[in-house]
């Protein structure tokens, strides 16, 4: 049985370990559950707005500054694990959709206060940097992800950044080719 927390739950995804990884709303940690042994690794992590597992790996966006963070389910949880990314840039905030794509993450973007303008976030997990592919629906943010034979399947939002008016009336779908 889980503690409870004075954070709210925000996401929670199956790590390739069969693992769940649990990350808070508005707090500092997150946790690895084994149910099978039902033993809890805590670990520095801020606010979760989206995780995915890709390969021996979880990846989790979070909120502020769009900072990545990678965590070796291979390895024990503490030290640079996770590792700290840093930050997507370019004006991002809020990655909420992140999934695999071909043994690299793709992350969907919510940009800052007060901007309008998401991005499409590919993260190497072998150089362990990203490619930001911001406005690529000019005005609209990317919150829903899938990916097929080398084609990110992308929908949006109208919505930005807190404190802005959208300046679009519908939300898009697209596709994006990996090459």
């Amino acid at each position: 049985m889980m503690a409870g927390s004075p954070a709210n739950t925000r996401d929670m995804e199956f790590g390739s370990d069969n693992r769940l990884y649990v990350g808070e709303m508005m707090g500092s940690k997150g946790a690895q559950w084994d149910l099978v042994r039902d033993s809890i690794a805590i670990f520095p992590v801020s606010q979760t707005e989206g995780m995915s597992a890709v390969g021996d790996r979880m990846i989790m966006g979070t909120y502020g500054k769009a900072v990545v963070y990678d965590l070796d389910t291979t390895k024990p949880i503490g030290g640079d694990n996770p590792y700290n990314a840093g930050s997507l840039g370019d004006g991002q905030d809020r990655p909420f959709a992140v999934k695999e794509a071909d043994g690299k993450a793709i992350l969907g973007s919510i940009s800052t206060y007060g901007e309008l303008g998401g991005a499409l976030s590919i993260y190497d997990l072998e150089t362990k940097k990203a490619d930001v592919y911001r406005n690529l629906i000019p005005e609209q943010s990317i919150l829903g992800l899938a990916y097929k034979d080398g084609i990110i399947y992308g929908s949006t939002t109208v919505s930005g950044g807190l404190n802005i008016s959208p300046t679009k009336k519908e939300a898009e779908i697209f596709k994006f080719d990996m090459e």
